[in-house]
């Protein structure tokens, strides 16, 4: 019984230090086994270019203004 019982601990441990430590990190974004892979220290998901960042400010701006404005019916 005793050792059933420490099997199922260290099963348990193991399962949440590789969910901490492992799995949620990577849901995140920040997978350290892409940046050894891939060498190119982006992380498992690309970062968002500066180009990508300025066309969704502008649009972010022009959706903005489009609320703003009255709806001329």
């Amino acid at each position: 019984m005793t050792g059933t019982v420490t099997a199922l601990v260290v099963l348990l441990l193991s399962l949440a230090a590789s969910y901490f430590f492992c799995i949620r990190p990577m849901r995140e974004g920040h997978c350290a086994m892409g940046q050894l892979a891939s060498g190119t220290g982006t992380g498992c998901r690309d970062r968002p270019t500066t180009d990508e960042v300025a066309r969704l400010t502008a649009e972010i701006t022009a959706l903005r203004t489009q609320s703003a404005q009255p709806d001329a019916k």
